[in-house]
């Protein structure tokens, strides 16, 4: 194969995992939105964005936290995922 393709076959990639990083944000803040956010949470439901960016992100500013053991286990699925999903872009964007 030539290099050109080569190119074209890892940028398509590329932007395939990121596609992949962005429906697992979305996905998780659907979940959020969806749940009581304030039985599990210690916030309004508004804060539900918030709370999936700063989980996805890595952030973790910590002014939002699970109450409930499922909010607890939700949000450590979120942390797995969203790590991976980065270590997959970032890994793929070195190539």
């Amino acid at each position: 194969m030539t290099k050109r393709v080569m190119h074209l076959i890892n940028t398509i990639a590329s932007i395939n995992l990121l596609k992949i990083h962005a429906f697992l944000f979305v996905f998780f803040t659907i979940i959020y939105m969806s749940m009581d956010f304030e039985k599990h949470f210690n916030s309004k439901q508004k804060n539900a964005i918030y709370f999936s960016a700063s989980v996805h992100s890595g952030v973790g500013f910590g002014d939002i936290s699970p109450i409930t053991d499922d909010a607890k286990i939700l949000v450590a699925l979120h942390a797995m995922c969203s790590f991976g999903s980065t270590l997959l872009v970032i890994s793929r964007s070195r190539r």
